[in-house]
């Protein structure tokens, strides 16, 4: 991200403080929501219930991705934990009554961590497509996952602008 930074630094570089994967939105980010007008202990108890009894959950983190909003580095769950508590959370909220807006913008089905969001048009599309295309398959590394939060945040995750709800553990 330095490297790209240098060659456009107008654009959003999440720092690493901020850099996250989502496993799921329940109430995407919309101006106005108050955390007052749910119910969080209902939330809260929901989501443990929808975790797979295995609980291993591992990413690998390999290669990046491009969309016209940003970059991504894309990662590859080892095992089903990611895509079975997906699934279940969707269900289970969906069947819930409690306020959801799951999907509504997009059906989230990968793991990955966006890095970059573009603000504006690139200055130098040659030389930021040719940092990227070094990194297009570049091995970032592997992560065991040991908790998922329960966050209220804004649009880019801001570690200052967080507020971290309820951990949920994954081990047994």
């Amino acid at each position: 991200m330095e490297e790209l930074k240098t060659i456009d630094p107008k654009q959003y570089y999440y720092p690493g403080t901020d850099i996250h994967v989502t496993v799921l939105s329940i109430i995407s980010c919309y101006q106005n929501f108050d955390l007052k007008t749910i119910s969080l202990p209902a939330y809260v108890e929901l989501i443990p219930k929808n975790m797979p009894a295995q609980r291993d959950f591992e990413l690998s983190f390999r290669g990046i991705s491009a969309s016209p909003a940003g970059i991504m580095v894309q990662g590859f769950p080892k095992g089903p934990f990611l895509k079975q508590t997906r699934e279940a959370l969707r269900q289970s909220f969906r069947a819930s009554g409690l306020a959801q807006s799951i999907d509504t913008r997009y059906t989230l089905q990968t793991a990955h961590c966006t890095v970059v969001r573009f603000r504006e048009p690139l200055i130098n599309t040659k030389a930021f497509v040719e940092v990227l295309d070094r990194y297009r398959e570049h091995d970032f590394g592997t992560s065991q996952v040991e908790d998922l939060e329960l966050v209220h945040n804004d649009w880019y995750q801001r570690h200052g602008r967080v507020e971290k709800i309820h951990e949920f553990p994954i081990h047994n």
